[in-house]
């Protein structure tokens, strides 16, 4: 980890990144690859593929991201509440409520590699409803790393849902999660995702 990153999202935090000793378990491998591990006691999934267009391109992508909502399939909403802090509203099937989680979105650099990391804040102007979930432990990265003429794209979430989900279609949901957003990522690019080797 760089120093930078050091500096911004230190080790002890509640909501670091799984380390690089974690054991993932692949929920899926067709479109992209899903897996999942446990990390001091909380669920984490990452979702990675890659993407035929430039790192860049896939960086301004994300940057904008809150401009596009109608290229996200499970996103209702999201507004962005000062620079670099984001609502969203996510649409989860009857009979569940909806979920709904307060964002903060830091950039920062591995050499050519661009993260994206986000982590859970609480903001006067997206209080709590009653008719949704609010998932106050959402953190996570997108890492966008050049691969040649490619991009490898990498989605790290924490992979809790809360509210009334049972464990038996956990796996599925995270799975959907996983293929979605990247699949979302690849529309709002125009271009094909393929599994990275």
């Amino acid at each position: 980890m760089s120093i930078v990153l050091s500096l911004l999202f230190p080790i002890g935090t509640a909501h670091a990144l799984p380390g690089a000793n974690s054991k993932w378990t692949v929920l899926d491998s067709k479109s992209a690859t899903i897996e999942c591990t446990t990390w001091k006691s909380d669920t984490w999934c990452r979702s990675g593929g890659l993407l035929r267009v430039d790192a860049a391109k896939v960086a301004s992508t994300l940057e904008a991201f809150h401009k596009q909502t109608e290229v996200f399939e499970d996103v209702i909403e999201m507004t962005e509440l000062e620079k670099g802090l984001l609502h969203v509203v996510l649409d989860y099937p009857y009979p569940f409520d909806d979920r709904d989680y307060v964002a903060r979105f830091t950039p920062a650099h591995e050499g050519a590699v661009k993260l994206y990391r986000w982590t859970p804040v609480t903001h006067a102007a997206a209080p709590v409803t009653d008719n949704r979930v609010r998932l106050t432990q959402m953190a996570g990265e997108w890492r966008v790393e050049p691969r040649g003429e490619e991009t490898f794209v990498q989605y790290t979430w924490h992979a809790s849902v809360g509210g009334n989900f049972p464990d038996w279609a956990l796996p599925k949901a995270r799975s959907k999660v996983g293929n979605t957003v990247l699949s979302d990522l690849s529309k709002a690019l125009k271009v094909d995702l393929r599994p990275a080797k």
